[in-house]
């Protein structure tokens, strides 16, 4: 049975998180008129909105992680034009050192393969995993081959994985590492020991990232591409036009994801599937005022009630709008129905 101590304790880091959600809203709250505004015109801000604030419902951590560290995190994911919770996550470490959590940015392998295939000359890349079972052979050097035939049923263990690269020219090349290879970058990332690492739940696509990562260093890969992949599991806390010249201020001697005094992880309820009132009531308001001035100038500025209500079926709008809590979209919904009249008004008006 709870102790009057332990419920105490429990209501204390309830508490604690609600006023680190809070925070981090107010924090992007100030800032997000202005990061929608400096996104590139081909990128559809309310798709990018609805990816970040996924972030948090993925991974509620990220409310305890220092709020600029998320933030520069994120616009560093669409600065180099990957797609959040796709190409690139954000995952909590602890600095023990500084006594709290920041987000780490954390490619998907697809993330490295999109950025590789940006280079003029590359055609294709790709990464496998080979297996202790596997038909697996492979010679470097003047007569250089690879020849993997994966074994059907038990494969046994990992032991190694390889990389190849296709070329403009029909060309190819490869590349080979041991599983010791791949387990010595897993160990020195911040985030192999959290909950959320990729290593624990991926740790095949994490080889093959890994793989392809190390064969890049000898593929004909622009400047710039190199200096994206290098940003790879870093944290910034500024934001610049150009997020990956910053420095990272990862404390790799100091980092990890043991923090006694941080609230444990709570898990963020599924959005409402239906208007039963006590369920609406559940659903968090993630999302900042300005998103929602922005929505309502967005629908104010259709001109037909098809328009609008193609806009709110989207499936990126239907995301953003399950974030507000029941007063704001009770605004917005008033909103949807003043703009409905004032068109139907402005019909009546041309048909006297």
């Amino acid at each position: 049975m709870a102790t009057t101590k332990t419920l105490k304790e429990e209501l204390k880091k309830s508490d604690v998180k609600k006023n680190a959600i809070v925070s981090l809203k107010e924090f992007i709250d100030k800032r997000m008129e202005q990061i929608v505004k400096s996104l590139p015109a081909h990128i559809n801000p309310e798709r990018i909105i609805a990816n970040f604030y996924s972030l948090f419902r993925k991974n509620p951590k990220l409310a305890d992680c220092e709020p600029m560290s998320v933030l520069a995190g994120f616009m560093q994911i669409i600065q180099l034009g990957l797609e959040p919770n796709i190409h690139a996550y954000l995952i909590p470490f602890y600095d023990s050192d500084k006594k709290r959590y920041f987000a780490q940015m954390i490619m998907d392998y697809r993330g490295v393969i999109n950025l590789v295939r940006r280079s003029g000359e590359i055609k294709d890349v790709y990464a496998n995993p080979v297996y202790e079972k596997d038909e697996f052979d492979y010679c470097y050097g003047s007569t250089q081959f690879l020849k993997h035939k994966p074994t059907l049923g038990d494969r046994g263990k990992i032991i190694a994985f390889y990389s190849v690269a296709k070329f403009t020219s029909g060309e190819t090349s490869f590349k080979v590492i041991s599983k010791a290879d791949v387990d010595k970058v897993m160990n020195v990332s911040p985030s192999k020991d959290s909950s959320y690492s990729p290593w624990k739940k991926w740790y095949e696509e994490q080889g093959n990232k890994t793989v392809i990562k190390k064969h890049g260093k000898f593929l004909p890969l622009s400047l710039e591409v190199q200096k994206m992949m290098a940003t790879d599991e870093t944290t910034k806390t500024e934001i610049s036009p150009d997020i990956k010249e910053l420095p990272d201020i990862t404390d790799w001697a100091n980092s990890s994801t043991d923090a006694p005094d941080i609230p444990k992880d709570v898990t963020e309820p599924e959005p409402a599937k239906t208007q039963d009132e006590s369920k609406f009531n559940d659903i968090p308001n993630t999302i900042p005022k300005s998103i929602m001035i922005m929505v309502i100038e967005k629908i104010n500025n259709f001109k037909t009630e098809e328009e609008i209500n193609s806009y709110i079926a989207l499936s990126d709008t239907q995301k953003i709008l399950e974030g507000f809590d029941k007063a704001h979209r009770a605004e917005i919904e008033l909103e949807i129905n003043r703009r409905k009249l004032a068109i139907k008004n402005t019909k009546d008006t041309f048909n006297l």
